[in-house]
């Protein structure tokens, strides 16, 4: 595959000497050659674009059939698959599916060599990239970065990693901080320019601020209800039940949303700019300012939407009500029970309370956290919630039929014999369709580019690829299934048999799904394996 030179880059020298440097030692150093085989190489290729913007996968188009044509020119290459990750960026590879998959194969020994369009589509960044080039050297697979130029399976291919590393890195710092320094010069002299707009406000043509007079109308009235006694929760409660449009589409006013507008000084016209700051100009991950770096307040930057006066009632107000017992900041060691409740009466999930020094649990709606939802569920104690889950676990471990249970219903989402033959006749579809892309797109360098066919051939690519991951996705959560099941009953076998056991999070965190808490209390926990359970009175 051709290398392409990075133009116009002052780290460019110092690649090359470094290039050089490898070439000239290579001399010194006993070469074995390898052992001729026919084996041919098995390629995967990763290709991902960040948004579904029909610009950015055609982007996907162009890669897959790029990549097609590049490696089946080379007899030696199979390619095994083309693993893409469409809408997704490149912050967590947990979230891109495409990503896991083509690692998974990787460990599974299916694929001797990756290869893909640059750092940036591989990792986050190439301090990222480092970490899965040595993961992978452990399983034999490596890497090829075609805009960078960059081979792992050569001697200088983790060295030029590093020093791109340091060399882009850098170049991010300098570039974030210049950015942000002229931010800050425009700031001084009044100018601020927003990308998203305030809740009762929009923008004109050059970025000015205009009051939306019907937002506006909502906001004058949250202040003067606030002002009149009313509290943030029963305002949320009353705009909904009005009517009231948020600003986001899809969303419910509640306590928050009304705190955030009370404490918003653009109301009064001013802006008050560096609330947030960038801490890290490469992750570019912003904080809340608490005075690590100084704001700037610019008076009458644009209308009123209500006048000082009110403002600083509303602020008293809030100072008042503040309380500095529950105003500090909640940790709790329980986050496997965040998010993982469900109350039996509504629905809605259960949240944290904490009481003086106990830790309660109590369903959303109950605390009028919901706006439009009413539930008359009751609180219910921490301990109450471990000492059901580790009876509930005790008693699993007693019933004889348990295991077998859970064999059952994982046995359920193994393959069927049909979905075993569909996969391998569409493993041999998508070759056959790769084969025949390659020839459309040679073809297309001798008498034209047909863009349209090429679309139909890489579509067509894609679907059966959807079709493969679909069947695949199943096998691979029988798989997992199958392990969780052995480490738990592993892990159930080991429970001491006493009636107070130590809370196990860790067995929480791996096989309960969820619970349903009723009305009197008594938890039914929802097992990862598509059984429930409730402990015994």
């Amino acid at each position: 595959m051709e290398i392409i030179e990075i133009q116009n880059k002052p780290s460019t020298e110092l690649i090359d000497k470094i290039k050089k440097k490898y070439k000239e030692s290579a001399t010194d150093i006993l070469k074995i050659e390898p052992k001729k085989t026919k084996k041919k190489i098995r390629v995967g290729v990763y290709a991902r674009v960040s948004t579904r913007e029909p610009d950015q996968l055609g982007s996907l188009e162009a890669q897959v059939a790029f990549y097609t044509f590049a490696l089946l020119k080379d007899p030696n290459n199979k390619l095994v698959r083309i693993y893409a990750d469409e809408g997704v960026s490149g912050t967590n590879a947990k979230k891109r599916s495409g990503f896991q998959k083509m690692i998974k194969d990787c460990e599974n020994g299916k694929i001797d060599r990756i290869v893909t369009k640059s750092i940036s589509r591989f990792a986050r960044n190439t301090v990222d990239a480092l970490e899965y080039v040595r993961k992978l050297k452990e399983y034999k697979v490596s890497i090829y970065f075609e805009k960078e130029g960059i081979d792992t399976a050569k001697e200088d291919g983790e060295v030029l990693l590093t020093v791109y590393s340091a060399l882009a890195q850098e170049e991010s710092r300098s570039l974030g901080e210049s950015i942000s320094w002229g931010k800050k010069a425009l700031a001084k002299r009044g100018i601020v320019r927003h990308n998203a707009r305030t809740y009762g406000y929009d923008f004109n043509k050059d970025r000015s601020w205009y009051i939306v007079e019907e937002e506006a109308k909502v906001v004058r009235s949250i202040f003067e209800r606030y002002i009149n006694g009313i509290t943030t929760p029963q305002i949320s409660r009353d705009l909904t039940i009005e009517g009231i449009p948020t600003m986001k589409e899809g969303s419910s006013w509640d306590g928050k949303r009304i705190c955030t507008i009370l404490n918003n000084i653009s109301y009064t016209g001013d802006l008050l700019y560096q609330k947030n700051y960038t801490k890290d100009t490469i992750t570019s991950r912003s904080k809340q300012n608490f005075g690590e770096v100084p704001q700037l307040l610019i008076e009458d930057h644009h209308p009123a939407i209500i006048d000082r006066e009110t403002w600083n009632k509303a602020q008293g107000i809030m100072e008042k009500r503040r309380n500095p017992k529950t105003n500090r900041k909640r940790s709790h060691d329980k986050e496997e029970f965040f998010s993982r409740f469900l109350c039996s009466n509504c629905g809605n999930f259960y949240a944290h309370v904490l009481w003086v020094t106990k830790h309660k649990w109590r369903c959303k709606a109950s605390l009028k956290k919901e706006p439009l939802a009413c539930c008359d569920a009751g609180y219910i104690e921490e301990p109450e919630i471990i000492k059901q889950f580790m009876k509930m676990l005790i008693e699993c471990k007693k019933d004889s039929s348990f295991k077998s249970l859970i064999e059952e219903k994982i046995e359920e989402k193994s393959l069927t014999r049909n979905e075993k033959q569909l996969l391998s006749y569409l493993e041999e579809e998508i070759q056959k369709r790769y084969q025949e892309l390659y020839k459309v797109v040679e073809a297309g360098g001798k008498s034209g580019e047909d863009t349209v066919e090429i679309k139909k051939h890489t579509d067509g690519i894609m679907a059966v690829q959807d079709k493969i991951n679909e069947i695949i996705d199943k096998e691979d959560e029988y798989k997992f299934l199958v392990e969780e099941k052995e480490w738990f009953m592993k892990e159930l076998d080991n429970l001491p048999d006493k009636k107070k056991l130590d809370y196990r999070n860790d067995i929480f965190k791996r096989v309960i799904k969820d619970g349903i808490i009723s009305s009197d209390n008594i938890i039914i926990f929802n097992l990862i394996f598509g059984i429930s359970r409730t402990a015994s009175k």
